[in-house]
């Protein structure tokens, strides 16, 4: 039985020392959503975590695509599904994501 290089241990997404998607990372725009308070409870223990909304390993990139989230909130997002996650917590994550990157870049004007 032939064998995917991916069960042979070679992993093919982990190319040039590593980072899988570096072309999409933004540093200081994840440093300014962790910034903000989470998006839901407007209260975070901790630092926000920058969530996103169309996963990176789906072509997400970081600007317009991402929500300041808290722990519990960022958790539940994950493990209930984003759809889930919009229609129990009555938000359009896309629609805060585009609205927090305007935001941004008025800021960086």
């Amino acid at each position: 039985m032939k064998r995917c290089a991916l069960k042979r241990g070679k992993s093919v997404l982990k190319a040039k020392g590593g980072a899988r998607f570096p072309k999409q990372v933004d540093r200081a725009y994840r440093a300014w959503i962790r910034e903000h308070p989470c998006l839901l409870c407007r209260y975070s223990f901790g630092p926000s975590e920058a969530a996103h909304v169309t996963s990176r390993g789906a072509g997400g990139k970081d600007i317009g695509n991402m929500v300041p989230l808290c722990k519990a909130h960022h958790v539940s997002q994950h493990i209930i599904g984003i759809r889930s996650f919009e229609r129990l917590n009555n938000v359009n994550l896309r629609a805060e994501a585009l609205r927090y990157a305007e935001l941004y870049r008025e800021a960086c004007r």
